[in-house]
């Protein structure tokens, strides 16, 4: 199910999907990190459009789905591989200096909201670096296997990274919720923000899950 709408000459396209997912994130996560998760999303996507755009491209739709928000421009010409990877970068790269900006005025004003944006914002961009498909670091992993291997063997690749990034996930989940020596530590290091850091990673490894039972 999808609700269809047009923003001057983009399309905006909102999935049920979505609209589910966060609702529940806002009902089970009654905090700010919710917000903040948003807001990284939609700067994480403003980043890969401004590159294209910097590239000449035009907006032409934003989806609202399982899978996140995706901005799609217009790509007429394919590009260089150096200009595909500088786009696919720009997502994490947006994060990164988002994240740099908050904890700079963090330290000015020590307003806790603006360190768990930080914080946020540091969690997307390298989680969107993974090497797993759907994500910008599957996407360079791709890009760069696909000029070398056959079709079948550049799957079987990507679908072993993403096999072995959810299991490092799993164990990091356990390791930071049952074992009392690293769960000690993140609640001294964070407090209050532990339950937000093992939210964190139980949807990763839920988006992950789903990734993975439609790779093929």
């Amino acid at each position: 199910m999808m609700v269809k709408l047009k923003l001057g000459n983009v399309k905006i396209n909102l999935r049920f999907s979505f609209a589910l997912l966060t609702a529940a994130t806002l009902l089970l996560i009654k905090s700010d990190y919710a917000y903040f998760s948003l807001l990284a999303i939609l700067l994480h996507e403003a980043g890969h459009c401004l590159a294209m755009l910097c590239y000449g491209e035009r907006l032409d739709a934003v989806e609202f789905g399982f899978y996140g928000i995706h901005m799609r421009c217009s790509r007429k010409n394919t590009g260089s591989p150096g200009r595909e990877a500088l786009v696919t970068l720009a997502g994490p790269l947006m994060n990164l200096l988002a994240a740099f900006l908050f904890w700079g005025t963090f330290l000015c004003f020590s307003w806790d909201p603006l360190f768990y944006a930080a914080g946020t914002q540091l969690s997307i961009g390298i989680f969107n670096m993974l090497p797993v498909r759907g994500l910008d670091g599957g996407q360079l992993l791709f890009s760069f296997l696909e000029r070398r291997l056959l079709p079948r063997t550049v799957s079987n690749i990507l679908f072993a990274a993403s096999a072995v990034t959810s299991a490092g996930l799993i164990a990091a989940t356990y390791l930071f919720t049952a074992v009392p020596m690293f769960s000690g530590a993140l609640t001294s290091t964070f407090g209050n923000t532990g339950f937000s850091f093992n939210y964190s990673l139980i949807a990763a490894i839920f988006y992950l899950t789903v990734n993975l039972l439609n790779f093929y």
